[in-house]
């Protein structure tokens, strides 16, 4: 993601002070201090791809999960993605009340930026979908 934030970012401060930075890519994907820390821990380039079935008790939900872990395989971290945008997803699958949904399993969560409504995955989606981490030293 940083040659992406190098031609095409926005830098915002959230409401504890931190910095957020908001990258143009398909969508707009966010980041902050926590999805950093993610990425830091779990490897995003080794997201396989593949459903992880029955994980998340819904097939739909397996599908939009594995479709926005490929965006974040393909910018190398685990970023945020605005509400409206999975709304899209969910629309492409059928699914209605995902992000909620998610959000009450604990699963991803919500955090305003800039007026609008963001949903990070957590670790426990990373968990729960087998997210290899990086080797400890």
């Amino acid at each position: 993601m940083a040659q992406i934030l190098a031609s095409n970012s926005e830098v915002w401060v959230d409401e504890r002070g931190k910095k957020v930075i908001i990258a143009n890519f398909f969508s707009k994907l966010y980041t902050d201090e926590e999805s950093r820390e993610l990425s830091r821990v779990y490897n995003a380039h080794k997201v396989s791809g593949d459903f992880v079935l029955s994980s998340l008790a819904d097939a739909g939900l397996e599908y939009l999960v594995r479709d926005l872990f490929g965006i974040c395989k393909a910018v190398g971290e685990f970023v945020g993605f605005e509400k409206s945008e999975l709304e899209h997803f969910c629309k492409m699958s059928q699914e209605t009340g995902a992000p909620e949904y998610l959000e009450s399993r604990e699963f991803m969560r919500r955090k305003w930026i800039k007026g609008k409504e963001v949903y990070f995955p957590t670790e426990g989606l990373l968990e729960n979908q087998r997210v290899e981490k990086y080797p400890t030293c």
